[in-house]
């Protein structure tokens, strides 16, 4: 729930900053908030990404 919550969180900020993007005019302004947007990007695949063990010796990547 706390995982699921925090998802739609990053994606509602994630279409914020998309949209401030194609609106600014300045390419500087513009290259900060693209970086900005690239850390949530990564912060959401590694969120969507579960590592599930399925015994002690080897883990299982699935995407949820």
């Amino acid at each position: 729930v706390e995982r699921d919550a925090r998802r739609q969180e990053l994606q509602k900020q994630i279409t914020a900053l998309q949209a401030k993007v194609r609106k600014e005019k300045q390419l500087n302004k513009q290259v900060q908030l693209n970086t900005e947007l690239k850390k949530l990007r990564k912060e959401l695949e590694a969120l969507l990404w579960v590592w599930i063990s399925t015994n002690e010796q080897s883990t299982v990547l699935i995407k949820r």
